[in-house]
């Protein structure tokens, strides 16, 4: 499977079609980030701007900081879809569409990199004191 039709198979999963009267509508359902952010957004005021920063700064961060995988399937990209399991190399274009399938993937990477952060600061602090 190639990766356009990864990536449209993924947002065929999240699209359907509505009718308001003689009308057709076809629809994409939003990924949690979005929803997220939407939700964020809509609460208004200075603290839910700073909220929707945090949130859209986070998904940036990780999405820039992964640089590979290994063990991705097509069921990671397209958990909506009876698919065959197939292993996915790493494409930089695949990463937002496996956080927004995978959003405790995101949450876990997120973690993982705020420590790290968090670490790597601590060791050249203390480099600097020395």
């Amino acid at each position: 499977m190639d990766i356009a039709d990864i990536q449209r198979r993924a947002a065929a999963a999240r699209e359907f079609e509505h009718a308001v009267g003689e009308r057709r509508f076809r629809l994409r359902i939003p990924t949690q980030h979005e929803t997220q952010v939407e939700i964020l957004r809509a609460g208004g005021g200075e603290e839910r701007m700073q909220q929707v920063a945090l949130a859209l700064m986070q998904r940036a961060v990780v999405e820039r900081a992964i640089i590979g995988w290994q063990g991705v399937t097509t069921g990671d990209l397209l958990p909506d879809e009876s698919v065959e399991y197939e292993t996915v190399d790493y494409v930089p274009v695949l990463v937002p569409l496996l956080l927004d399938a995978q959003p405790e993937i995101g949450r876990a990477l997120t973690e993982a990199l705020v420590a790290r952060v968090s670490e790597r600061n601590a060791r050249i602090e203390a480099a600097r004191k020395n």
